[in-house]
């Protein structure tokens, strides 16, 4: 399967909207990746209607991921996500497939 999404974002510190979201049933994975240089953590929202908060959410310092994965049982997450850092400057490689 071809990836949604195959691309890195620069993450500041107001909630950016990661992924549209698609209700796509399809989305076999997603793998969140902080590849920021500077230390900087970056947090999440799961969530169609609200953004990311600082330190609220799933948390990922530098080297750290968060992903979902679809099995026999389980379907992936396929709404909004949102980003936000605890400093300006933070880049998260983004895989949805």
């Amino acid at each position: 399967m071809e990836p949604v999404a195959d691309t890195q974002i620069a993450i500041g510190i107001t909630s950016t909207l990661v992924y549209e979201g698609a209700m796509n049933a399809s989305l076999q994975e997603f793998i969140l990746t902080n590849v920021s240089a500077g230390g900087q953590r970056i947090s999440f929202s799961f969530s169609d209607t609200q953004p990311a908060v600082d330190g609220y959410g799933p948390v990922i310092y530098p080297g750290g991921f968060v992903g979902d994965s679809s099995t026999a049982n389980h379907h992936v997450y396929s709404g909004r996500i949102y980003a936000i850092a605890d400093l300006a400057g933070a880049l998260l490689a983004v895989h949805i497939r």
